[in-house]
């Protein structure tokens, strides 16, 4: 087998942010719905557009829910970490000549300011 390039999703491959994910919707929906969705119902949201999701679950208050998942988001990234390896995985795919990149459903300034919050050095991918 010949590879190429290997794409990486961010959020549960390369960086762990399964718990701050889950805070960010406890506190969004208690905040703005005044309700509490179970864990297991919210597992169905991982690898979705955030957008999209807060459209399902907040209806004519999706801006609103966004808004409060973001704003604990950021308040809490620094939670976040790099799952173990990561760096030397991709340190021997570039000495391999395979190339590199994340794709996520993520807003690219959202990528980016976990990628710097992690020291992770954008320049380990070819393709963001």
């Amino acid at each position: 087998m010949n590879c190429k390039a290997v794409l990486f999703d961010l959020d549960g491959t390369l960086i762990d942010t399964s718990e701050l994910i889950f805070r960010s919707f406890a506190y969004a929906l208690d905040t703005v719905l005044h309700t509490e969705i179970p864990r297991e119902e919210l597992l169905w949201t991982f690898g979705r557009p955030l957008s999209m999701i807060m459209d399902t679950l907040g209806g004519d208050k999706a801006d609103a829910l966004l808004d409060a998942f973001r704003d604990y988001s950021v308040a809490h990234e620094t939670e976040i970490a790099l799952f173990p390896h990561v760096v030397d995985t991709l340190t021997q795919l570039r000495a391999m000549g395979i190339k590199t990149a994340i794709v996520t459903s993520r807003i690219y300034i959202s990528t980016m300011r976990d990628l710097e919050i992690l020291n992770l050095d954008p320049a380990l991918f070819d393709v963001i």
